[in-house]
């Protein structure tokens, strides 16, 4: 059969005599003594026309070929190969070959036609065993390792294929005799298993090959790896320790070269990771993605004025931030106005001053490398300063706030809004003084863009604010609260729904369409407009329930909650959670205070503790990029 010229099995093959035609070729074949050979070879018209061998002899520099014409036609193309076996019995491995020459057969002959054997070159030989690469089609197995080539010992006990015959250990014939190393029979992980967060790039994923004992085996060639996910899609695989680079391809081998890689899991989810390779045992390992934001609900029930809601992991507080949403059906300052904080690594801390009935708090912590943050909590009086430590991007940062205060209604004193006044202090400001706890979040996140402002007094049910820098509205959220100097229990009047109505614009409502709520001023509205980076996305939605409906469910484009979060722009009390209502009957602010949750990754439900009157509010939903 015709040989390649990789590592190949060829026949002996002699040149047709059946003609009586007297032409007559003559190769001289010159052999580098450099040249890993046992035999030459010579070929004509690439085998085709017939193959013929003669041992080269021990030191043999020159061999020579008399070729009859039988059948051929008159010229020819010939080369010559540099074979390595027992003398020139199949099979032979090909160290190197000749270039193609063309001949012709003559009578009497022409001068012998000259191929010249020579060892590969260094580009194709990096080692200098006299052998060409497999990459490169041809016999050596490691390019990189003089000591592993066609012909070589086998080392036995090393798992190193080291004559390239793609056995090793125990499975060569060279170890017939000698204690050698059991063949590999299964993959292995050499690495542990990882519990990392979502976005992070994973320590150095390490793979064996391993005998049926667990110990390390060696591989006669390397083997191309497949990756099975479970659950599907959720893990990432990248060639470096920045997940940067994806992986595209990825080998074992050859001998005791483990495989490398990194993950990257996009979403918070217990996986399992398969490997498998041919002719050996796959293995398996799970990789634990931490979502990158928790959520809960927990009760501060009545007679209680302090929960700890325990979060499912750990997190860092410097780096995670609190949303949340605290909704109670009682009138009071005392029980409804409730502050949370994440002081703690375990747990969200809630407080107020009051007990006189349940107040359920659903929240959310998102905790991302990139974001500092800073929680405060403290008594502080109106106006009011509080000192924080500097922040180095004031354009990049903004305040997540609740007050919470005694009293029996929600008086000119209670509403109030804090203001970054400097890179070091943030100011509290209400109509008519008065002292609140004050659980403050300054959230200083690299990449975003935050406006600030104080509106001019609002008279009517709405007030607009324009002229604004324009915004990308599908990354960009609203937070506010205001300063009112009523002291009435018409609660709809200070009741305040935000609305990005453009992208350079923001107007404000109250009332929900009810003119008998705007009976008092509302002194000023303290607003933060956050554009937050490339790559986050923010769904503004509009949200409404009719009197006496106390659960709404609303579409959303589908999100991946592992790292998700929901905020209403009103953050008076209770958290981000306000919004506005026709209520007037009293001070209960859970008819326009709304609990958010995703019901499903396409739909958000909104829950308050009141219904007598309609309310509405401005949700936004943000999936924040891996």
């Amino acid at each position: 059969m015709r040989a390649s010229l990789g590592l190949a099995v060829v026949s002996m093959a002699t040149v047709s005599c059946g003609s009586t035609d007297p032409a007559l070729l003559r190769v001289r074949v010159l052999v580098d003594p450099g040249v890993a050979a046992s035999c030459i070879v010579l070929r004509v018209n690439g085998g085709a026309g017939g193959e013929t061998r003669q041992v080269r002899g021990a030191g043999a520099v020159e061999r020579t070929f008399t070729l009859e014409r039988g059948e051929q036609p008159e010229r020819v193309r010939v080369t010559a190969g540099a074979g390595l076996g027992d003398d020139c019995a199949d099979p032979l491995v090909f160290s190197g070959w000749t270039q193609d020459v063309e001949g012709a057969f003559a009578s009497p002959p022409d001068p012998a036609v000259v191929l010249h054997l020579s060892p590969p070159p260094p580009s194709a030989d990096r080692d200098g065993d006299g052998f060409a690469a497999m990459a490169s089609a041809n016999p050596d197995c490691d390019d990189d390792d003089p000591h592993v080539h066609p012909g070589a010992p086998e080392v036995c006990l090393d798992g190193v294929d080291a004559d390239c015959n793609m056995l090793v250990g125990c499975a060569d014939p060279q170890c017939a005799a000698a204690p050698c190393a059991p063949a590999a029979t299964r993959l292995a992980f050499a690495s542990e298993p990882q519990v990392l967060a979502t976005g992070e790039c994973s320590a150095p994923v390490i793979l064996r090959a391993a005998t049926a004992t667990g110990a390390l085996a060696g591989l006669p060639r390397e083997l191309p790896l497949s990756f099975l996910v479970s659950p599907r899609d959720g893990l990432r695989f990248f060639v470096d320790g920045a997940c940067t680079v994806p992986m595209t391809t990825l080998n074992l081998g050859p001998g005791t070269l483990p495989a490398r890689l990194h993950v990257k899991g996009e979403t918070g989810e217990s996986y399992m990771l398969q490997v498998s390779a041919p002719d050996l045992l796959p293995a398996s390992q799970p990789f634990v993605i931490r979502p990158m934001v928790m959520a809960g609900t927990c009760v501060m029930s009545a007679f209680t004025n302090h929960v700890a809601c325990p979060t499912p992991s750990a997190f860092e507080p410097a780096h995670s931030m609190l949303v949340f949403q605290a909704t109670t059906s009682d009138d009071t300052p005392s029980s409804t106005d409730v502050i949370c904080s994440i002081t703690s690594r375990t747990a969200v801390v809630c407080d107020r001053v009051g007990y006189d009935k349940d107040a359920t708090i659903s929240w959310q912590v998102l905790q991302r490398p990139e974001i500092t943050v800073q929680h405060l909590v403290r008594s502080v009086g109106s106006p009011g300063t509080i000192t924080i430590a500097q922040v180095s991007r004031p354009a990049s940062t903004f305040l997540l706030t609740s007050f919470s205060l005694s009293g029996s209604e929600q008086g000119d004193n209670d509403f109030r809004y804090a203001r970054l006044a400097s890179p070091t202090s943030v100011t509290v400001t209400s109509s008519n003084g008065g002292t609140s706890e004050t659980a403050l979040q300054v959230v200083e996140w690299p990449g975003s863009s935050v406006t600030r402002g104080v509106t001019p007094a609002m008279e009517g049910l709405t007030l607009d604010v324009g002229g604004l820098a324009p915004v990308d509205l599908s990354r960009t959220f609203l937070t506010y609260s205001l300063r009112s100097p009523s002291g009435n229990d018409t609660i709809c009047n200070r009741t305040v729904r935000g609305e990005l109505t453009s992208s350079t614009s923001i107007r404000f409502h109250r009332g929900d369409g009810n003119p008998a709520c705007q009976d008092v001023l509302v002194d000023a509205i303290g607003w933060e407009r956050v554009q937050l980076p490339a790559g986050v996305r923010v769904q503004g939605l509009e949200v409404s329930l009719a009197a006496g409906t106390g659960v709404a469910t609303v579409p959303i484009s589908p999100v991946d909650v592992t790292r998700s979060f929901l905020l209403a722009g009103g953050q008076f009390t209770g958290g981000q959670a306000g919004g506005e209502g026709t209520y007037r009957q009293g001070d209960v602010l859970g008819e326009t205070h709304g609990a958010l949750t995703f019901a499903t990754p396409s739909q958000v439900q909104v829950t308050r503790a009141a219904t007598v009157g309609s309310a509405r509010w401005n949700v936004f939903a943000v999936e924040v990029s891996p």
